[in-house]
């Protein structure tokens, strides 16, 4: 008894299975066929090989199959000339030419060349006519002894890779692969500075003494060379050499432009920001932003004078972008100074561009301060010492502050504008509008 809702079993495996089944009757009838099909081809053909025209050996496509050779369509222009068979006479004598084929290796084509000398070498010439022999046809000896070629003929040997087991030795075992991999790698990778750092050793082992005969002749240009003086005596054939201490002068010239341009500087821009805001200063906040950021300018005046003079006592020493940075930082304090002349009225309609290109100038001259205060320890070659890490903490100290002044600022504006909501919305009497102590002057 069939359980549960099934489908009743009801297959008709017997209607029409003729159109279902594939047979194969015919198949003993079909190889007889096929074998006197080669037979009467061979006779046709002969005296030529029944397999055909000679083909090249040619390599697969793509890089699954580029290992593998097989035979190719025909042989090309460049083989049958390297071969010495004109290519109008190759199909007459049995050999497949492909003239759309070009040749991209030299193995291949010395290969397919040595093929064709070889088939040339066994080729029997039978003539057009038995009475009239021309030249390049065969001896009657060959004739007589020459048979039909059944199957192919100079078949394509694919040589499979042999392997060479050889003795594992300690040197084998001592060698370390991974190693030798990183040290070809580094020493890949730093070739072309150990070429220029060797080429210019040579170079100077080569100059020896900068004198030519009794004459002198070119030193080197360095900034050691051009800044080395010394006083020569003539007559009694003395020299005093004199030395220019320029440690003290530089000093003086980092520490002022640091405390200028990467302290003050910032300082006054952050006073303007912050504390405009607050009613009780008045208008306090704008004579300490004003008198820091000139005094600012007129200390780093004086820095940016005494680079020029270090410029000038050190031939040879050549900072440009160190000089440009401080040439541009120079020129947008000097603007910052100059719109302090030119500051439209509060009620002026300039005032906003005034205010826009007040600030572009400001942000832009601070910013070109910090990057060339850390350009400038490094060209002094103080980038890992005591004051680039004091002037760090010092300038980590005022982004920490700005952060914090910066969020106070924002709590302010948004409680600033819930109240406003709220009295727009009759919740709060307007009496409660001068509470607050902050105020937004523009």
């Amino acid at each position: 008894m069939v359980k549960h809702n099934n489908v009743i079993p009801n297959g008709h495996f017997r209607k029409h299975w003729q159109n279902y089944v594939k047979t194969w009757f015919n198949q003993p009838a079909r190889k007889t066929r096929r074998r006197q099909a080669r037979q009467k081809k061979a006779v046709k053909i002969f005296p030529r090989p029944t397999a055909g025209p000679l083909r090249p050996i040619v390599h697969g496509q793509t890089l699954k199959y580029n290992m593998k050779v097989r035979d190719g369509r025909g042989f090309s222009l460049e083989e049958l000339k390297a071969a010495g068979i004109p290519k109008k006479l190759a199909p007459t004598i049995g050999i497949a030419v492909d003239h759309r084929r070009r040749n991209r290796s030299l193995e291949s084509l010395q290969a397919n060349v040595q093929r064709l000398k070889t088939y040339k070498a066994k080729l029997v010439v039978f003539p057009r006519r038995a009475r009239k022999v021309k030249a390049g046809d065969s001896t009657p000896e060959e004739l007589a002894n020459a048979t039909q070629v059944q199957g192919s003929y100079l078949p394509i040997v694919r040589e499979r890779p042999s392997v060479e087991l050889v003795k594992v030795t300690d040197e084998m075992k001592e060698f370390k692969a991974y190693y030798k991999l990183r040290l070809e790698r580094t020493n890949k990778r730093h070739y072309g500075a150990r070429l220029k750092k060797a080429a210019e050793a040579e170079k100077e082992e080569k100059k020896g003494l900068y004198v030519q005969g009794y004459s002198p002749t070119i030193h080197p240009t360095t900034s050691t060379d051009l800044s080395s003086i010394a006083t020569f005596d003539v007559l009694s054939g003395s020299s005093a050499p004199q030395h220019s201490d320029l440690t003290m002068l530089r000093v003086i010239y980092g520490i002022m432009n640091a405390i200028s341009w990467g302290i003050l500087l910032p300082i006054g821009a952050i006073t303007a920001r912050y504390l405009r805001h607050i009613q009780a200063l008045g208008p306090a906040w704008f004579y300490a932003h004003a008198g820091i950021q000139l005094f600012a300018f007129v200390l780093g005046t004086v820095g940016f004078a005494i680079g020029i003079r270090l410029g000038e006592m050190s031939p040879g020493v050549e900072y440009r972008l160190h000089r440009k940075l401080g040439i541009a930082v120079f020129c947008l304090g000097a603007l910052q100074t100059l719109a302090l002349l030119f500051r439209p009225n509060i009620r002026n309609k300039f005032r906003k561009y005034w205010k826009s290109y007040h600030h572009f100038v400001g942000y832009s001259c601070v910013v070109h301060g910090f990057v060339n205060v850390f350009g400038g320890f490094e060209v002094m070659g103080a980038s890992r010492s005591y004051a680039t890490l004091s002037y760090c903490l010092g300038l980590s100290t005022m982004i920490g502050v700005c952060i914090a002044l910066e969020l106070n600022s924002w709590v302010v504006l948004c409680r600033k504008s819930k109240e406003e909501k709220m009295r727009r919305e009759g919740l709060i009497g307007s009496s409660d509008k001068g509470s607050s102590g902050i105020h937004n002057h523009n």
